[in-house]
């Protein structure tokens, strides 16, 4: 037993000695190999820092100018186009909205030039491409780079250098050069491609180590960003299909010289557009989609054609609206002509409107507004469902439901702005002198409303061709306490009381003693649709605001609309 106890021990200890030996040889061997690299590659103590900026936004701010920031408040210039199932705008602006981040940063200082620009984040995981030359045009090395890293590069000291930056604005690495003769700084850019690009110089002094030199890129755009957008913030509703097509919308990629950032030569190919291609401008809403195209010449486009032949809108009773049957019979074109700048935006805006109901000679809207804040406040109800609800009545002369006006009107608020006004007196008066001819009245689940058969206008898909005004209600009293306006709403299924734009008698400063409005009701078996006037109490507030009661509004087309 003591002879097996000693063997085991000596075993023991020959094993502790061993790995004593490793580890030693290991430390021996780590130590050579860190003096040798400090020795042999002084990364850490002579290198070049690399870091991204962002991208110069400089000519696209200054196309936009102070309208990129009021783009949809300002009345829409562009006239109205009348297509299958819906009207629409056609438009060519530079208020192209940004892909990715853009947040501008403002006095950035490139390569400590001290230049104040307007420059934009570059999104995160974003690939470029660094080529580095000596000056006397010696290749050094190209690498693939990251926009949100930092990086460090082995340079040597006293040395002069070339470099530039090459990018796709994605997580695509960009092409490079090709390694068996790097002399040769002209690349065949691939179709498609954002392509951005910097360069510079840079001096590595000599001295004691460490030595730290450093570059900023700033990208530039080397080509023109074209983006066709679907805009159904004019329908109220958010996209959820479609078929798409563009035609005429020939492009230009072609060979591009990273030594001097020019293009060398152009070569053209046709774009082609699909559904998938398209995304949401605003990631919270579908209303609002955009496909991008990138191109290399200034040269005119003309005859570009966008072809819409499906549409499905998610509509506000949760069901789906389709307009495939109208538009795969007769689909919708959109014309354009562009003359794109490299380094600027260019947007193909199609504004999609609900298409009106046509009676007395003006364009009607098919519902009553109402009023949600935030996103596209001012709306037209899809359906003709009734409503009761507190957002869909105004006081006269005011744009939100919960507060009184004095001179605004909330029609002329409705996405595009200016397309639609508050209809006059005289316009409901056109529409009910039909009245034994054309008023027809009806109710659903008890509530009554009267529809004028001789509208004329697209029936299906919506729910149909006749102006119908619902019996809603309006107010029955209308308080004012500690500066809260409280609404009581009454005669709901009733009544339709809908406000006119037009006043009786007015004080100065246009503030009106009484307003006229419409009032639909059946009085046993006899219809009684009128236009009469109101009086309003302009002593509650004073005379910068008008005290009055709440109704529905109906908008109608703005002339030349």
């Amino acid at each position: 037993m003591k002879k097996i106890m000693k063997r085991f021990q000596s075993i023991k200890q020959h094993k502790i000695t061993i790995v004593m030996l490793i580890a030693g040889f290991i430390y021996f061997s780590w130590s050579c190999s860190k003096m040798s690299s400090e020795i042999n590659n002084p990364l850490e103590k002579l290198s070049l820092q690399v870091r991204v900026l962002g991208i110069d936004e400089t000519v696209r701010q200054a196309n936009t100018g102070s309208q990129a920031r009021i783009g949809f408040e300002s009345p829409s210039l562009a006239p109205t186009q009348e297509f299958a199932g819906f009207d629409a705008t056609v438009e060519v602006d530079h208020q192209l909205q940004p892909k990715g981040r853009r947040a501008i940063l403002k006095s950035s200082s490139k390569n400590s030039k001290g230049n104040s620009l307007y420059g934009a984040l570059m999104d995160p995981g974003v690939k470029y491409r660094l080529f580095l030359y000596k000056a006397d045009n010696t290749f050094v090395s190209s690498t693939v780079l990251t926009s949100d890293i930092a990086t460090t590069i082995a340079v040597e000291a006293g040395v002069s250098y070339k470099w530039y930056a090459l990018s796709y604005n994605s997580s695509e690495s960009p092409m490079d050069i090709d390694p068996l003769n790097p002399s040769v700084t002209t690349l065949n850019m691939p179709e498609g491609k954002d392509i951005l690009y910097d360069a510079g110089t840079f001096n590595v002094p000599t001295g004691p180590t460490p030595i730290n030199v450093a570059i900023n890129i700033l990208f530039n755009h080397k080509v023109s960003r074209i983006g066709v957008e679907l805009n159904s913030m004019g329908m109220f509703a958010n996209m959820t299909a479609g078929t798409v097509s563009i035609s005429g919308l020939t492009l230009n990629t072609g060979t591009f010289d990273i030594s001097d950032g020019t293009w060398k030569s152009y070569t053209p190919y046709s774009a082609s557009l699909d559904w998938t291609k398209f995304g949401n401008i605003d990631p919270a809403y579908s209303d609002r989609k955009i496909a991008y195209f990138f191109t290399a010449k200034e040269e005119l486009i003309s005859g570009i054609g966008v072809q819409l032949s499906g549409l499905d809108l998610a509509i506000d009773d949760n069901s789906t609206r389709s307009f495939n049957t109208l538009l795969a019979a007769t689909p919708s074109v959109f014309n354009f002509n562009v003359t794109p700048q490299v380094a600027n935006d260019h947007r193909l805006l199609i504004n999609l409107i609900e298409s009106p109901l046509t009676i007395g000679g003006k364009k009607w809207a098919r519902t009553n507004l109402y009023y949600v804040a935030g996103h596209n406040p001012y709306r037209f109800h899809h359906t003709y469902a009734h409503t009761a609800a507190r957002n869909s009545f105004f006081s006269f002369k005011g744009v939100i439901p919960e507060n009184f006006g004095i001179n605004g009107d909330p029609c002329a608020l409705v996405y595009p702005a200016g397309k639609w006004i508050q209809p006059s007196d005289t316009d409901f008066r056109n529409v009910i002198t039909t009245l034994d001819t054309y008023t027809t009245n009806g109710s659903i689940g008890g509530l009554g409303y009267f529809e004028y058969s001789n509208s004329t206008g697209t029936a299906a898909p919506y729910p149909g061709k006749n102006l119908r005004f619902n019996f809603n209600g309006g107010s029955t009293d209308v308080t004012v306490l500690g500066g809260v306006v409280n609404v009581t709403l009454g005669n709901y299924g009733d009544i339709a009381e809908i406000w006119t734009s037009s006043s009786g008698l007015n004080l100065p400063l246009d503030v009106a003693l009484s307003a006229w409005h419409y009032n639909g009701k059946m009085n046993l078996t006899i219809k009684e649709d009128v236009v009469a006037a109101q009086l309003l109490n302009v002593t509650a507030l004073g005379v910068d605001v008008v005290e009055s009661p709440f109704k529905n509004i109906r908008c109608i087309r703005a002339p030349g609309q």
